[in-house]
C-alpha cells in the first residue's frame, strides 16, 4: 500500500473515526468496508441509519465538488426552500466526508436522462423556490467556482467540433463573441428531476457539489431541459422567462447542449445512447441558435 493510501486511512482512522462511527450508529461493517476499497481516487455514498454519507478521496472526480458542497452546509438558506440537514462534515487535503439527513420524499425523476416527470408537483410553485436560489447571498469566505457563460462556450466548441458542423460553430462562436454576459448569482448547478425531492408542496435540493456562480437563469433552464425532451421544451421557454431574461435563457441552453455533447462524447461506460444523445444535444443547440438569431434585436449576429 503505498504512501498516499496509509496517509488517506490515517486521516480518516485517527481524526474522525470516533465522530464519524457516533454519526452513523458504530456500524463498523460499513467503515471496514469503506476502509478496504479507500484509495487516492475512492468515492463512496451510502444510506445508513436515516443518514446519506458520502466519501471521497482526494484524486478522485468528486473530491473537490464534495468539498464545494460541504462548505455550503452552514449557509442560510432562504427558509422558503429546503435543503438537507448537515450532520457531519470533515475535510482536509485528503478526504471529503459529508453526512446530512436522509430525506424520506419522491425525486421528480429516476435518472439523469430520463427527460420526464411521472409524478404530480405544482409546476409553479417550484419554479418559484428555483429562482429563490439566486437570491441567497454568501459569505465572502465561501469560495465558488465563476463561470463565465461566453468563455465556457468557447471551451466546449473547441472539445467536440467534430460533431458539429461549420456553420453551426460560426453562429455560436458570434454569439459567444458578440452578446455580453451577464450578472452571476449562486446557482445549484445540477438541478436535474432527479435532483429535486418532493413532498407534498415541499421541495428539497440535493446534491449540490456543482453550485457555483451562474447566469440567473441557468438552473431553471437546466431543469427545464431534463424534464422533457429538450429541443422541445425549449420551444416553450416564453411561458418561464420573461423577455429580459429569454436571451440569457437561450445562451444557457448552447452551453448546456454543448457541455451535454461534450460529456457524451467522453463517456465510455453507455456507449449504447451516445449517438442518440449526441444527436438530441445537436438538435437543442442547432434550436436554441436559431432562437437567439429570430429575437428582435439580435437577428443581425
Amino acid at each position: 500500500m503505498d504512501e498516499l493510501i496509509m496517509e488517506i486511512l490515517n486521516d480518516i482512522l485517527n481524526e474522525i473515526k470516533t465522530q464519524l462511527l457516533s454519526v452513523i450508529g458504530n456500524d463498523c461493517d460499513l467503515f471496514e468496508r469503506a476502509l478496504i476499497n479507500v484509495s487516492n481516487d475512492y468515492y463512496l455514498t451510502y444510506i445508513v441509519n436515516d443518514c446519506f454519507l458520502k466519501v471521497a478521496t482526494r484524486d478522485d472526480f468528486h473530491y473537490k465538488p464534495l468539498c464545494n458542497e460541504i462548505h455550503l452546509g452552514n449557509v442560510n438558506f432562504n427558509s422558503e426552500f429546503l435543503k438537507p440537514k448537515m450532520i457531519f462534515t470533515y475535510t482536509s487535503e485528503n478526504v471529503a466526508i459529508k453526512i446530512e439527513e436522509k430525506v424520506n420524499a419522491i425525486p421528480l425523476g429516476k435518472r439523469r436522462d430520463d427527460f420526464s416527470i411521472k409524478i404530480n408537483y405544482n409546476k409553479s410553485e417550484l419554479i418559484k423556490r428555483i429562482n429563490l436560489i439566486s437570491k441567497v447571498k454568501l459569505d465572502s469566505d465561501i469560495d465558488l467556482l465563476i463561470y463565465n457563460r461566453n468563455e465556457k462556450i468557447l471551451k466546449y466548441i473547441d472539445e467536440c467540433e467534430e460533431y458539429i458542423d461549420a456553420a453551426l460553430i460560426e453562429k455560436c462562436t458570434k454569439i459567444a463573441e458578440k452578446i455580453s454576459d451577464c450578472e452571476l448569482v449562486l446557482s445549484h448547478g445540477d438541478l436535474i428531476p432527479s435532483n429535486i425531492l418532493v413532498d407534498n408542496n415541499n421541495y428539497i435540493f440535493i446534491d449540490w457539489e456543482w453550485a457555483a456562480y451562474r447566469s440567473k437563469t441557468y438552473d431553471l433552464v437546466l431543469f427545464l431541459l431534463f424534464s422533457n425532451i429538450p429541443n422541445m421544451i425549449l420551444l416553450d421557454f416564453k411561458a418561464y422567462f420573461n423577455i429580459e431574461s429569454l436571451l440569457s435563457a437561450y445562451l444557457d441552453s448552447i452551453m448546456i447542449s454543448l457541455h451535454e455533447i461534450k460529456n457524451w462524447k467522453n463517456e465510455k461506460i453507455y456507449i449504447e445512447n451516445k449517438d442518440s444523445k449526441i444527436s438530441m444535444w445537436l438538435l437543442t443547440l442547432k434550436k436554441a441558435v436559431e432562437l437567439i438569431e429570430n429575437l428582435n434585436g439580435v437577428n443581425q449576429i
